[in-house]
């Protein structure tokens, strides 16, 4: 099952509660190249979740915690810097924060792909033109 929009960067507030309805599901792998929009996406998704926090990439950290308003947490990954370095044993210490049903929002999941359960949404987002992208759901 994949579901498709077309937005414009300006509309981000929009797609982000269109996916937000679109699924229950609360592990989202985010790809897409440098540039297009994951951590903008993870922005307004944590905007329409309630968080008060600055949210920014985590990619010197691996993962940011942020609180929302129903006083759950949301989970903000990058794996860029750690996919090549890291392995199993490393990956198993972030096990807890994807088996406690708070969002947790990945970005570059690469070689992890395989460890999230058929729990996890993928979400790819391409370029077009004009500001404008292409964002694919899968598995909602």
């Amino acid at each position: 099952m994949t579901k498709t929009w077309i937005y414009h960067l300006q509309e981000i507030q929009w797609i982000a509660g269109e996916l937000l309805r679109s699924t229950k599901k609360k592990i989202w792998l985010l790809e897409g190249t440098v540039g297009m929009g994951k951590t903008t996406l993870i922005k307004a998704l944590c905007k329409k979740l309630g968080v008060k926090e600055v949210v920014c990439s985590p990619s010197f950290m691996t993962v940011n915690e942020y609180s929302s308003k129903e006083n759950t947490y949301i989970y903000h990954f990058d794996f860029y810097h750690s996919a090549v370095k890291m392995d199993t044993k490393d990956f198993a210490c972030y096990e807890e924060y994807f088996y406690s049903n708070d969002y947790c929002f990945v970005e570059w999941p690469g070689t992890f792909v395989s460890y999230f359960s058929q729990e996890a949404v993928q979400i790819k987002i391409s370029a077009l033109h004009d500001q404008k992208r292409i964002l694919e759901l899968k598995g909602y």
